[in-house]
């Protein structure tokens, strides 16, 4: 546009003044995309974390990590507050470190992101370590009262749904204390 570019279609000029601006901005733009892109690394992976606070002991929790995870991924790294994992496509890092007080802060880190397998193991291993410390606490048992009231809400709704029979042209309507009315 500064060069002149639109005046054969167009027949637009810009001012001296504008083109020497425009130009300008074009520079600096190029250069600083240039930065950005040295700073670019494309081996750097992208890392998913979870987090955990709990109080167990940081060692307790690795070896429940090292009971969860040794069957399914192979040991990479074994530290006194950290275990790392690698599977054929991914690889998983888990830290614990005493915090103030009695706490341990548990990371669980895998570098494939959003609803992968090695994601959804880290899920569960958190999981693990929460019923570490609170054993009555089941996923199962939550999923399972969350299915029986969905089914009892279905029932409670067919059970006041309108019925209409083909072979007559009365309507039974049923309410839910069991009563039926007719209407013709």
């Amino acid at each position: 546009m500064a060069a002149g570019a639109l005046y054969p279609v167009t027949g637009w000029l810009l001012s001296p003044i504008l083109g020497e601006r425009a130009m300008a901005w074009s520079s600096l733009s190029v250069v600083l995309n240039s930065l950005t892109l040295r700073a670019f690394n494309p081996e750097e992976r992208r890392v998913m974390r979870y987090f955990h606070r709990t109080s167990a002991s940081p060692e307790a929790v690795l070896d429940v990590a090292k009971s969860f995870f040794g069957g399914r991924l192979a040991p990479a790294e074994e530290s006194p507050r950290r275990r790392a994992y690698q599977g054929t496509l991914a690889a998983s890092r888990i830290s614990a470190r005493p915090e103030g007080g009695h706490y341990t802060f548990v990371e669980a880190a895998t570098d494939q992101v959003g609803e992968s397998e090695l994601d959804k193991l880290a899920k569960r291993f958190l999981a693990e370590v929460h019923r570490l410390v609170e054993p009555a606490h089941s996923h199962a048992r939550r999923v399972l009262a969350r299915d029986l009231r969905a089914v009892a809400r279905f029932a409670t709704a067919a059970s006041s749904w309108s019925v209409v029979t083909e072979s007559s042209s009365k309507s039974t309507s049923a309410s839910p204390s069991g009563k039926s009315m007719m209407a013709e």
